[in-house]
């Protein structure tokens, strides 16, 4: 899962819930957070001991090229099943980045 919060909010109870309900069914996860860092991780993945969380962290404007290199690096490293962008800031991210044959859902991937 792909997700731009730094908080704790609605979204972020939403994307427990399904990391709970993963965790339940028995699927590896990972949180990725191009915007969050290790401090914000239980705002956004909860204390999940079986979700892994890895902040991407953007450092301005000028690093979003590096961000979505990491992005790409790192899906295309896991090859996941799929990959749920969570946020409008994720989608967007995650549209922009090839998945090669990857799913997305959570946002309208181009093409």
């Amino acid at each position: 899962m792909i997700s731009t919060s730094t908080y704790s909010g609605g979204a972020e109870v939403v994307l427990r819930a399904l990391l709970e309900r993963g965790e339940r069914e028995g699927f590896e996860q990972v949180v990725l957070n191009p915007f969050g860092s290790e401090s914000n991780r239980c705002h956004v993945a909860g204390s999940h001991p079986s979700v892994g969380f890895a902040a991407l962290p953007v450092r301005g404007k000028l690093s979003l090229p590096k961000v979505r290199r990491e992005l790409a690096r790192s899906i295309e490293e896991r090859r996941p099943d799929v990959v749920h962008a969570h946020l409008f800031h994720a989608a967007v991210l995650v549209a922009s980045i090839p998945r090669r044959g990857i799913p997305h859902v959570g946002g309208r991937a181009p093409g």
